[in-house]
């Protein structure tokens, strides 16, 4: 802003120069004045574009003009004439300077005041010219004046599309001073221009948007005119500099087309874009066909993009009126030239540099609206991002209340499947018990007695995981009720159990109970004949990941033999049923009673 306030004083400085000092003498009094910005002049229009300086001198009628020059859209050679007095007794040095470049070449020849050639200055590289002019991004000329001389400057400009310009006379310190503050503003013009492309680019290098690229792209298509006006530069064919505008005017749409994306409810938006751009093509047609045309179009396709900017601020989010405002802002200083070139609006430096001013607002208004588009589009994607975090969090809540709704029928459907297993478990056995009823034989009743046990051990499993909701079996609850018809039908046996508080899957517990069947069975028919008071131990622990069973009774005992040989069908189940245990070793104590250890491992256990 410090910048900006320093061009804006160097700007009203040169605008309040040019309109001091006011003279209207056709011939040119040089006096005290540091500049000379309004006089008569004296044109002739050469439209056979063949006459020499000769020929001029000798035969052109110059007719009396102001010092502010325009044409209209002529495409011939224009002859001016400007006469300098100096009425000093002492030498003077004026310099006679042009305001514009629009012309393709300037030419300047100097008389004395009988008509006598002196010499001549060229602002191209003219092999038959004396000089060229003064190096300076406008033609100038210098005229050095004796005391009390008359001399004559003609001046030939070849018109490319018709002429727009301003003569001034300055003394030298003063020229060199106001050329300063006019090359101050260009400097900080494209200061700001170079800063505002960089800072495009940055940014889509940041996002990766193409919206950055579009309009890097059209500040640099435009500022090829500005660059032309100001006279850094020069072209070799003058009107393809005016199709500069038209182009960058549809890059510009590509923008306004990105920025404005999914952020104005007028449903007629694109069409609107699309319009504007194909005029703006027509326009770059219409330049190469007939260029007076090319101006009267341009004109008011450039004024009619006011309804864009007006549509932008009733339809378009808060935060782009930004844009609305910098775009009339541009629209009104870029019609300024056109309307000036028609006669419309008076040739002043406001005038002369209105689209360069209007410019340098815009980019400085467009680069806060792109910096905001920046924050805008943070707060989106964290809006996005927090909408995301909801829905996910919907989501797995959803799921969540799912998957417990199915978890929780599956337990339903699990205790409803061990339910009926048990009941018809409980059925074979009432078959069994009804069978042995009918049955006389001693073996075959111990036979039924076995087997009904063994179910009876599967039963009570099912029992037990139909009462719990745990899909494993807690051993300490299985054990004690496993043991409970045995200690019934057995009261004269004292059983005793220690047994950690563990779950075992379900497998496992099946292969437990099935061994623990088999045990107590023989036990209760083989260990204690003699016995006067006869004991089972049983010891269930974990130790390391280990799980550790001890059964012991305090019977006979019997030959171990017995046990590793027998091909009865007791002794048979427990071998195959200790092998059906992970890493299972089982270790055999007969010397006072019996003693049995088995160490099996899980993966998976629980204390």
């Amino acid at each position: 802003m410090l910048y900006l306030s320093k061009a804006n004083y160097f700007l009203t400085v040169l605008f309040f120069l040019l309109l001091l000092l006011h003279t209207t003498a056709s011939a040119v009094e040089i006096g005290d004045q540091a500049v000379i910005d309004n006089f008569e002049l004296a044109y002739f229009y050469d439209e056979s574009n063949t006459m020499h300086i000769e020929d001029v001198v000798g035969k052109a009628v110059f007719t009396p003009i102001n010092n502010t020059i325009n044409t209209g859209p002529k495409f011939d050679i224009f002859w001016f004439k400007v006469t300098f007095s100096n009425m000093k007794n002492n030498i003077q040095t004026r310099i006679l300077a042009c305001s514009e470049t629009y012309a393709s070449g300037y030419d300047f020849y100097e008389y004395s005041s009988d008509n006598r050639f002196l010499k001549s200055f060229s602002s191209r590289n003219d092999p038959n010219a004396d000089e060229r002019v003064l190096e300076d991004p406008y033609p100038a000329y210098k005229i050095v004046l004796a005391p009390h001389e008359t001399k004559i400057v003609y001046l030939k400009v070849r018109s490319g599309f018709g002429i727009l310009n301003r003569m001034t006379i300055h003394k030298p310190t003063h020229y060199f001073r106001t050329n300063t503050y006019q090359n101050y503003f260009f400097i900080f013009y494209f200061g700001i221009l170079f800063s505002s492309i960089s800072f495009s680019l940055l940014l889509f290098i940041y996002n990766r948007e193409p919206i950055y690229v579009y309009y890097s792209l059209y500040l640099a298509v435009y500022n090829v005119w500005v660059l032309l006006q100001s006279g850094f530069v020069e072209f070799p064919f003058f009107q393809l500099g005016f199709a500069a505008v038209p182009i960058a005017f549809i890059f510009f749409m590509s923008f306004t087309r990105e920025l404005m994306r999914k952020e104005i409810k007028f449903p007629l938006f694109n069409t609107v874009l699309n319009t504007y751009t194909f005029l703006f093509i027509l326009g770059v047609i219409i330049l190469i066909i007939d260029f007076p045309l090319y101006i009267l179009y341009s004109t008011l396709v450039i004024f009619s993009l006011f309804f864009l900017g007006v549509t932008i601020i009733r339809y378009g989010a808060k935060h782009l009126h930004l844009y609305s405002y910098a775009l009339m802002i541009f629209l009104v200083s870029l019609s300024l030239p056109p309307l000036m070139y028609h006669e419309l609006l008076p040739y002043n430096f406001i005038t002369r540099n209105g689209n360069a001013l209007g410019s340098t607002i815009e980019m400085i208004l467009f680069s806060i609206l792109l910096a905001n588009r920046i924050k805008v589009l943070k707060q989106e994607k964290l809006h996005i991002n927090e909408e995301i975090v909801t829905l996910k969090t919907k989501q797995n809540e959803l799921l969540q209340t799912k998957v417990q709704e199915q978890t929780k029928e599956l337990k339903l459907l699990f205790q409803e499947l061990h339910h009926r297993v048990k009941n018809n478990f409980q059925f074979i056995l009432t078959f069994l018990w009804i069978q042995k009823k009918s049955i006389h034989d001693k073996k075959a009743v111990e036979a039924f007695d076995v087997t009904t046990n063994r179910i009876f051990a599967m039963s009570q499993l099912h029992e037990l995981l139909y009462k719990t909701d745990n899909p494993r079996v807690n051993m300490r609850m299985y054990v004690k009720e496993f043991l409970q018809p045995f200690q019934e039908n057995n009261p004269d046996i004292t059983i005793e159990s220690n047994i950690v508080e563990t779950d075992l899957t379900f497998d496992t517990a099946v292969t437990f109970g099935l061994i623990l069947n088999e045990l107590i069975t023989n036990s209760t028919k083989y260990a204690f004949e003699g016995i006067a008071d006869p004991r089972i131990y049983i010891d269930f622990n974990i130790k390391d990941g280990q799980h550790l069973f001890v059964y012991r009774d305090n019977g006979v005992g019997f030959d171990e033999k017995i046990l590793r040989t027998s091909a009865g069908l007791g002794y048979e189940l427990i071998r195959e049923f200790i092998h059906k245990l992970e890493n299972s070793t089982m270790v055999l104590n007969t010397a006072n009673g019996v003693e049995i250890t088995i160490t099996f491992t899980c993966e998976n256990y629980y204390v």
